[in-house]
């Protein structure tokens, strides 16, 4: 996974209307004024991985790779967190198939989804934010 592969699986949740300029990576904080300013739901946050990467032939070089992303929606409710997701995967998945994220220099498989537990809410914080979570990822080859 690379950085491109991030912006790329980014852009693509900010396709939702509600998540424009309201999807981070890792941490969910504003720019500006500084970096200590926290928002308010509905927005998403991504936490890239590095999946696992595989060669082709046994004596090649690794050139698989699947990148993976966990994406937490969080709403007010844990109803707006699941509207938000539904609005994610609508954007991932088209008419039941995964969409092909684009990534300058690779070849990308269909994305994959897959919602491994029920919606969350995180007691720790107040007031309390109830947060949806998927898993999302591919596989990507090289272009040549």
């Amino acid at each position: 996974m690379t950085l491109a592969d991030t912006k790329a699986f980014k852009a693509l949740v900010e396709t939702v209307p509600a998540l424009t300029g309201r999807t981070f990576v890792s941490k969910a904080l504003l720019p500006a004024p500084n970096e200590s300013t926290k928002i308010d739901p509905p927005y998403a946050v991504i936490h890239p991985a590095d999946g696992f990467d595989a060669a082709q032939r046994f004596t090649g070089p690794i050139d698989t790779t699947n990148p993976r992303f966990t994406l937490h929606t969080v709403g007010v409710t844990a109803e707006q967190a699941q509207a938000l997701a539904d609005l994610v995967k609508a954007k991932l998945i088209v008419d039941g198939f995964g969409v092909v994220v684009a990534v300058a220099g690779r070849r990308n498989e269909k994305m994959s989804y897959s919602s491994p537990i029920p919606v969350q809410v995180d007691e720790s914080v107040t007031p309390s934010l109830p947060y949806h979570v998927a898993e999302c990822g591919w596989r990507s080859h090289p272009a040549t």
